[in-house]
């Protein structure tokens, strides 16, 4: 399924796929117009999200971590930050903010 805005929303079913919206907010604030990169930023962020869903299904209920992990990620495939980058951004965003207060 191709999540794609409609007259700006995208729907989503619950917040716990917030996260999908993550790569089109990292596409609108870094002004990438490229279908093809927002397609493998949205891509990459799905692999991700349905990796640790397959790892923790009740991860799920952390939308607020989801959200954050999939917007820092979404910043890889255009080459705004490598994938090192991305998982040291994750990592302090871990130490300093407490995101799982949802779960």
């Amino acid at each position: 399924m191709k999540e794609k805005f409609h007259d700006n929303l995208l729907d989503i079913a619950d917040k716990e796929e917030f996260y999908k919206v993550a790569p089109f907010i990292a596409a609108a604030r870094n002004h990438i117009d490229s279908d093809e990169i927002l397609q493998e930023m949205i891509e990459c962020t799905a692999v991700n999200a349905a990796h640790d869903f397959s790892v923790d299904a009740e991860s799920k209920s952390k939308y607020q971590f989801h959200f954050v992990i999939a917007y820092v990620h979404a910043h890889v495939p255009p080459g705004i930050f490598t994938e090192m980058e991305a998982d040291r951004i994750m990592d302090y965003v871990n130490d300093h903010w407490d995101l799982f207060e949802n779960a």
